[in-house]
């Protein structure tokens, strides 16, 4: 037993440190590459490190080595260098269509760091179209589209300061503000309504500010719904998605629920009350 005990420990140590290297092994290549793509490389280089970017490369891998943000943006800088937004485009909805296959959860990382990559400011039409095809939105790199820049307008939302909210006054002297964005006529939204109905005075004891925007475009269809609901900040301008808080936040569809802290940070977007953790 003893023996058999030992044995396995030894297995075990062995297998632990081929783990550890081949780990060292697959970052040094990383980092090697990301050098070759913020140093410069031969074009034959160049073309073989975009080729394995959309084909092949890990991006779990990547993740768990602290390295996406890095690699992504000496990526996005072949590009950029040489003027080929609209190959960008191309390769980055390769790379979003093979992530579906492989690791969906990725997309998300893949598209924030595009979102907010500096040298992507100058080309807002390009950069709206991949963010809009993690989306299933395909749109031209070269045109501009209301919806994939409204994608790209909320996706860039978390962790920078929130836009002002038309007819709201100051949002000052609150701990956070939960902000829900809803057409009266979207079932799922008037479950959230309910939802934040239920939870209303749990959120003001913690010095939660609760406000509605509304998609209705007439104050009969707005008022039929939202008057039973007990907080004051219930917004409408009647433009439905035309009105300028839609436009401000990126709204695309709804339900939309954000939450801004008191420093007027948006923290993140959120599916429903629970996932915001505000009632923990």
């Amino acid at each position: 037993m003893i023996r058999n005990s030992l044995t396995a420990l030894i297995v075990s140590f062995i297998l632990t440190l081929a783990i550890v290297s081949c780990g060292k092994k697959n970052q040094h290549y990383i980092e090697k590459i990301i050098e070759k793509m913020e140093n410069g490389g031969t074009s034959e280089e160049i073309v073989e490190v975009e080729l394995y970017t959309v084909d092949s490369l890990n991006f779990v891998s990547l993740d768990s080595l602290g390295l996406t943000k890095q690699y992504i943006n000496a990526w996005i800088k072949l590009y950029v260098d040489k003027s080929g937004t609209e190959k960008l485009v191309r390769d980055s909805k390769r790379l979003i269509g093979r992530l579906e296959k492989q690791s969906p959860e990725n997309i998300e990382i893949f598209i924030k760091v595009i979102a907010h990559n500096n040298a992507l400011r100058e080309y807002p039409d390009a950069t709206a179209a991949i963010v809009a095809y993690a989306y299933g939105i395909d749109v031209p790199a070269d045109g501009y589209s209301e919806i994939a820049t409204r994608l790209l307008v909320s996706t860039r939302l978390p962790g920078n300061k929130a836009p002002q909210i038309e007819g709201l006054q100051s949002m000052t002297g609150v701990n956070s503000t939960l902000i829900l964005f809803y057409d009266g006529s979207c079932g799922i939204c008037q479950h959230l309504l309910d939802e934040l109905a239920d939870n209303y005075s749990k959120l003001t004891e913690r010095g939660i500010r609760v406000v509605t925007i509304s998609a209705d475009g007439s104050n009969e269809a707005f008022e039929q719904n939202i008057r039973k609901y007990p907080w004051p900040d219930k917004l409408c301008d009647y433009q439905s998605f035309s009105g300028v808080n839609f436009k401000r936040f990126g709204i695309a569809a709804t339900p939309e629920m954000l939450v801004i802290d008191k420093d007027g940070m948006v923290v993140d977007q959120y599916s429903n009350l629970q996932e915001t953790k505000l009632l923990n």
